[in-house]
């Protein structure tokens, strides 16, 4: 759903001229897309499922009542989901979907023990219900209990590898735990799942440079320069860390900063900069940039090989040093 498309239903709403089948058109976009508006869809389908329930086909209607229940609930209208969920129990009895959404429920009211309860009679009926499983992990998380989590999360990751989410969650799991070494582990699949993705990368240089050490700190400029690559505009936890690491690197006596890094630093200082112009925050970022300037004049650098004409710094970095 497109900035163009929500501004088209919210002035419908706001004009009241509409009909029917455009609050349809309207949850099905919302429901297909990435663009939540739960206050709209509350608005928009209770008063859609309370005056054109039979209009609406029996494909669609039901997917509707599912979607206008989960806005409820973020809407803290709990009576009205309450309502809906009656609906989707009388008509779908004994329905495992149902009875997940029950638990749900009970979790946006707070009532984790009693959802836990449901999860547990959910599994017990089918160990691979993994929606369910999701469920029970994230109450046990929210309930402190991280041993328990995790333990649930490798087990579900030995059968489905290719669960990126589980992963992200194991990792931050483990970095709550101070278990560091375990979540780039975690990181490593993703970047390998998918290489693409920059965000994987800075999460996983900010966990080699909190491990420390030389090795760990050269391992983490590569991959905040990785980042870079894929995506210098707005990056802003890439550019910071390689700043960082890069001074961290050069006041380390046992060491030697690579050339490349040294002429990438003042390319980043300048990237960073360029995205405080004209903010509140420029002259404090300003003066934390020059000190770390200062620090870095007395600091040595090897004479490694140039970067040839036209290549980018962070990119030779990683091709010829690190």
């Amino acid at each position: 759903m497109s900035q163009t498309e929500y501004d088209k239903y919210l002035h419908l709403l706001q004009t009241k001229q509409y009909t029917y089948k455009d609050v349809v058109q309207f949850l099905a976009t919302t429901r297909n897309g990435s663009f939540r508006c739960p206050r709209l869809v509350f608005i928009y389908g209770q008063q859609l499922l309370a005056n054109h329930f039979w209009s609406i086909s029996s494909t669609e209607v039901w997917d509707i009542v599912e979607q206008v229940f989960f806005a409820a609930l973020d809407c803290a209208k709990f009576d009205a989901a309450d309502e809906y969920l009656s609906w989707m129990e009388k008509k779908f009895t004994a329905s495992t979907r149902v009875l997940r959404l029950r638990g749900i429920s009970l979790e946006a009211r707070g009532e984790m023990r009693k959802a836990e309860k449901i999860y547990k009679t959910l599994l017990e009926k089918d160990p691979g219900d993994t929606l369910t499983l999701k469920r029970r992990i994230a109450i046990c998380t929210g309930l402190g209990k991280r041993d328990e989590s995790i333990k649930m999360l490798n087990e579900y990751l030995s059968v489905f590898m290719g669960d990126l989410e589980a992963w992200a969650e194991l990792a931050s799991l483990y970095i709550k735990e101070n278990m560091y070494e375990n979540a780039a582990f975690c990181y490593e699949e993703l970047i390998l799942a998918e290489p693409q993705n920059y965000h994987y990368y800075v999460k996983y240089a900010e966990i080699l440079y909190t491990l420390g050490g030389l090795d760990n700190h050269l391992k983490a400029l590569k991959y905040y320069s990785y980042a870079l690559e894929l995506q210098k505009d707005n990056n802003l936890p890439a550019l910071y860390g390689f700043i960082l690491t890069v001074n961290t690197i050069s006041g380390n006596k046992s060491s030697a900063l690579p050339k490349e890094a040294s002429e990438a630093f003042e390319i980043v200082k300048t990237d960073i900069l360029a995205l405080y112009k004209d903010h509140s925050l420029l002259n404090i970022v300003q003066s934390t940039l020059g000190q770390l300037t200062s620090q870095r004049s007395s600091y040595k650098t090897t004479q490694s090989t140039l970067a040839p004409a036209g290549v980018n710094s962070t990119q030779t970095m990683n091709n010829n040093t690190l």
